[in-house]
């Protein structure tokens, strides 16, 4: 019997783009970086950075 969970099957998804964006820079950054994702036709958006506020998710959901 297997006691580990086999995380490939849960996270079987492909990376199409990755685009960095900074929210300790200018807005203009974040901006392209959503337009990007935005015309990308991206499923799913993932920020990780302790300093993305609800603000910047509205911008970024704005586009």
């Amino acid at each position: 019997m297997q006691d580990r969970l086999d995380m490939s099957v849960i996270f079987n998804a492909a990376i199409d783009i990755v685009t960095p964006a900074s929210p300790y820079r200018q807005m203009e950054d974040l901006e392209r970086a959503a337009k990007l994702l935005r015309d990308s036709d991206v499923d799913m958006v993932l920020v990780d950075c302790k300093g993305y506020t609800f603000q910047l998710k509205e911008l970024v959901q704005k586009f």
